[in-house]
């Protein structure tokens, strides 16, 4: 049996910052960094650095802590659960 498991629901804040990272890594080819989003958002660095933390957590961003400018947004609409 297969049954759907919603993922964990955004803030609205966060689901800004999944759609600043996107639409900064379209138009530039590359991921921005935590300045250029805090600026896109008018929010101070520091709170870039929350909102990006628990937006991991929840599974909607990847970022590998050794690269910069390595943000990916996941965006885990449904998962699939193959239990029986």
């Amino acid at each position: 049996m297969t049954k759907s498991v919603a993922p964990h629901p955004l803030s609205p804040r966060q689901r800004q910052l999944c759609d600043v990272i996107e639409r900064l890594t379209a138009a530039r080819g590359y991921a921005p960094s935590y300045v250029e989003v805090s600026r896109e958002m008018g929010l101070h660095v520091s709170r870039i650095h929350q909102l990006a933390a628990t937006t991991q957590r929840k599974g909607w961003l990847r970022r590998d802590a050794k690269v910069a400018r390595s943000w990916r947004v996941t965006r885990p609409d449904v998962k699939a659960d193959t239990r029986q």
